[in-house]
C-alpha cells in the first residue's frame, strides 16, 4: 500500500531529524575541543601536525568534514520534511499536535466524488463515470 509507505517516511522523519541534530551537536562540540587543543600546541607542532596528519591538527580537517556532511544531510532533511508537509494532498493530512482533529477535512464520499469527476470533465463521459462509481457508491451505503 503506497499511501502507508509514504505516512511510514512521514512519521520517521522527525525521528532521523532529531538523531541528526544530536549528531551534529557532539560534532560541533568535538570540533570546538580540537581547535582548543590545536591552539595551545606550539606553532611547529601545528604545521607538523597538519603537512603529517596527526595530533590536534591533523583532526580538524577529518572533524570539519563530518560536521559540514551532517549539517548538509540534515538540512536536505529538514527541506524534505518541508515539502512533504507542502505537498500532502488535503485527504492524507494527519492534524500537526497541539491542533484538533476537526482542522482536517471531512474526507469525499464517492458519490460526492463521482460528481465532482463529471462536473470536471467533458460531458459524453458522464456514463462513463457512472458505471465505475456505482459499485463504489453501494459500497459505501
Amino acid at each position: 500500500m503506497p499511501g502507508a509507505t509514504i505516512k511510514d517516511d512521514h512519521s520517521s522523519f522527525p525521528r532521523g531529524i532529531g538523531e541528526l541534530k544530536e549528531d551534529v551537536a557532539i560534532f560541533e562540540a568535538q570540533l570546538a575541543a580540537l581547535e582548543q587543543e590545536n591552539l595551545r600546541s606550539s606553532i611547529l607542532f601545528r604545521k607538523l601536525g597538519l603537512y603529517f596528519g596527526f595530533g590536534a591538527a591533523g583532526k580538524l580537517e577529518r572533524a570539519r568534514f563530518k560536521l559540514s556532511f551532517k549539517q548538509k544531510e540534515l538540512n536536505r532533511l529538514e527541506a524534505q520534511l518541508k515539502m512533504l508537509k507542502v505537498s500532502a494532498p488535503p485527504d492524507d493530512r494527519i492534524p500537526e499536535p497541539g491542533h484538533p482533529p476537526s482542522a482536517v477535512p471531512a474526507r469525499e464520499t464517492a458519490r460526492q466524488k463521482m460528481e465532482r469527476m463529471i462536473a470536471e470533465n467533458p460531458p459524453p463521459l458522464a456514463v462513463h463515470i457512472r458505471r465505475v462509481y456505482r459499485p463504489l457508491i453501494e459500497a459505501e451505503g
